[in-house]
């Protein structure tokens, strides 16, 4: 795919999602949860070590469970602080690309951005954010 065909579905998923300008900056609200992510990535990793599917891929892929770690932690970095532009659109398409590469079935992911969106809005709701920074939360995560 190509970067401007990536630029493209990102405006598309924005404006699908309603992830205009207003709410991409709620998000900057959270970005002091990047700071305290142990919680949320002690979750993430405790859901896929839960699942055979998982493992049977992280293993296929020659995955730790600390890389595992690492790469949820960079993914929530990059959910949190990007300014959603075209860079970032390119930065996520890599990581569908691994996850299809590495075989990972698309119910996988979903039911792993449950696990991480819980956590995660768990997180911002006892940091006091606003409703709008969360709304747009889940909408960034997904």
């Amino acid at each position: 795919m190509a970067f401007k065909e990536i630029k493209q579905a990102s405006r598309e998923f924005k404006r699908y999602l309603s992830l205009g300008k207003r709410k991409v900056s709620a998000l900057a609200e959270l970005g002091g949860l990047v700071e305290g992510l142990d919680e949320v990535l002690d979750e993430a990793v405790a859901a896929a070590l839960r699942s055979g599917e998982a493992l049977e891929i992280a293993r296929r892929a020659s995955l730790s469970i600390e890389r595992a770690r690492e790469l949820f932690k960079s993914w929530l970095e990059l959910t949190l602080t990007e300014d959603y532009g075209g860079e970032h659109a390119a930065r996520v398409c890599k990581i569908g690309l691994a996850h299809a590469k590495a075989g990972v079935p698309e119910k996988l992911m979903i039911l792993q951005m449950g696990v991480i969106a819980s956590a995660l809005v768990g997180k911002a709701m006892r940091s006091g954010a606003s409703p709008e920074a969360v709304s747009a939360l889940t909408k960034a995560i997904f």
